[in-house]
């Protein structure tokens, strides 16, 4: 009866330590159960045990290299949840950046920016990505940048890279990078103008993030200032309150 295994997964996700002797079958009704809402239930045992399947962790991660979109994001979910332990499978998890299912790459990001406590790391491997992927495809480059944000802390040496996408030829590469550089402590004049480019950027959504990106900076932008200006008179209303809110942080 699939409500009765569906149950007894649950039950076993609440179990922790005690829940770890009976991996196996959890592993074999995630892979193998023909009833959908088992597998979403033995995924959801996966992640629910958290730290507590810390001895199972090269299981998890083997399961990245299986066939099986199901397989796929219970070991992101599960590699999300154990920290440190997850370090030595960086590499494999960064590789789903690159599937074409846009819940695994997102589940890949998660599990990424779950790090955070170790972000240094991570972002080198990142940054190399980018570096090596300038010529993939945008929604590779843009899952890269975007788990760069979501780490918060990111290297100075990490920052030229993260600056080349500011000319990417997609816009949401380019929205990724402009919310990343935003963050930063020190900019440089050439880095700021590399930003304000975007003020004229004939979309809405780029003008708005080169905007915000500013703005976060406060005085620190005050040397494009003029060009922030010209956003008072853009087409777009929301674009021109930005814009005003911007120029009153740059002192």
């Amino acid at each position: 009866d699939a409500r009765i295994r569906k149950l007894a997964l649950q039950k076993l996700g609440m179990g922790g330590q005690r829940a770890v002797p009976f991996w196996e079958q959890i592993v074999e009704r995630l892979r193998d159960d023909e009833d959908n809402d088992v597998r979403m239930a033995a995924s959801g045992a996966v992640v629910a045990l958290g730290g507590a399947a810390a001895p199972c962790t090269n299981d998890i991660a083997g399961w990245l290299e299986q066939d099986g979109p199901d397989l796929h994001k219970a070991a992101l979910a599960g590699l999300a949840n154990l920290g440190e332990n997850a370090m030595p499978f960086m590499p494999v998890i960064a590789k789903k950046l690159k599937d074409k299912d846009v819940s695994i790459r997102e589940a890949a990001q998660q599990s990424l920016a779950s790090l955070k406590e170790t972000s240094a790391p991570v972002a080198s491997m990142l940054v190399g990505l980018l570096r090596d992927g300038l010529e993939s495809e945008p929604y590779y480059r843009a899952a890269v940048l975007q788990t760069l944000v979501a780490l918060c802390e990111i290297p100075a040496r990490c920052i030229i890279a993260v600056a080349e996408h500011l000319n990417d030829d997609d816009n949401i590469v380019r929205m990724a990078a402009l919310k990343i550089l935003g963050g930063q402590e020190e900019v440089s004049v050439p880095l700021l103008r590399g930003i304000a480019k975007n003020l004229r950027n004939k979309e809405r959504r780029v003008r708005e993030a080169a905007l915000r990106s500013l703005a976060s900076m406060g005085h620190l932008a005050a040397p494009v200032a003029s060009l922030v200006a010209e956003r008072l008179s853009d087409k777009d209303a929301e674009v021109r309150c930005i814009a005003i809110e911007t120029l009153g942080g740059l002192g």
